[in-house]
């Protein structure tokens, strides 16, 4: 997707905010949330997130809570530059 080759673009420490959105409409929800969560420290931002992608009947989205969980839980994971 077109998203993902952007997100190769940006400089390693810029547009977090962005990156988070990009992530979301990959919907790779879980670096969207280590963005929050490690980069931006917007610990409420994360819990947003959750509140707006949660979908219990959709399988790309049902877990976005355990995944929130697991990024508390495992913080030596943080999002690279890259969109993968």
């Amino acid at each position: 997707m077109m998203l993902s080759k952007y997100l190769s673009q940006f400089s390693s420490d810029e547009l977090w905010d962005e990156r988070a959105v990009c992530f979301s409409k990959l919907k790779q929800h879980e670096l969207a949330l280590r963005v929050y969560v490690y980069k931006l420290r917007d610990f409420s931002g994360a819990e947003r997130y959750c509140d707006k992608h949660y979908n219990p009947d959709k399988e790309e989205s049902k877990d976005v809570y355990l995944a929130l969980l697991r990024t508390y839980l495992k913080p030596e994971v943080e999002p690279q530059n890259t969109g993968r």
